[in-house]
């Protein structure tokens, strides 16, 4: 018996342990506040994307570099598809342009202004995301689409739906 009730002591040190790297990972304070009203808001229609020189771990795992001087330039109007092995960074290159995470090193960029002076939502107004396994719900694709542009803060938004049917096709 006092066997295994060894065998037990250790598991719960490495609970124990695990539980202390969770919640000083939940306790941490985001630098990116999604609330800020602050920021500039650009007036040209025609947005170039850029990634350049980034260097970015995600904050769970500090020691595994996911890009690596990693540079992207999205001219304004292009259709781009990015491709490549599981892990080789393209969600995360999407998560930085989104500003889901701020880069380690280097900067993220539109039309030459960084992605952290952009009010935060306004930025998030000017992109969209269909992912590789997206949750639809009931009806059209272009009523799917019309519920992305619903307003995480109560505010009404109002949507051109022809624009929407129009993206649907």
């Amino acid at each position: 018996g006092l066997a295994a009730a060894g065998q037990g002591l250790s598991d719960a040190t490495l609970a124990k342990k695990a539980l202390d790297g969770y919640f000083a990972l939940m306790d941490a304070e985001s630098t990116i506040d999604p609330t800020q009203q602050s920021g500039e808001k650009l007036t040209d229609s025609n947005i170039e994307l850029e990634l350049s020189d980034v260097d970015f771990a995600y904050p769970t795992r500090p020691d595994s570099l996911v890009c690596n001087k990693y540079s992207l330039h999205i001219p304004a109007g292009a259709r781009i598809g990015l491709v490549g092995k599981s892990g080789s960074g393209k969600s995360t290159a999407i998560q930085l342009l989104e500003r889901f995470y701020d880069p380690d090193a280097g900067k993220v960029s539109m039309n030459d202004t960084s992605v952290s002076s952009l009010n935060y939502k306004w930025h998030h107004r000017q992109m969209s995301l269909v992912g590789q396994e997206p949750v639809l719900f009931k009806g059209t694709i272009a009523e799917n689409i019309f519920l992305g542009f619903s307003d995480w803060d109560g505010e009404s938004t109002s949507i051109d739906m022809s624009a929407v049917e129009k993206v649907a096709q």
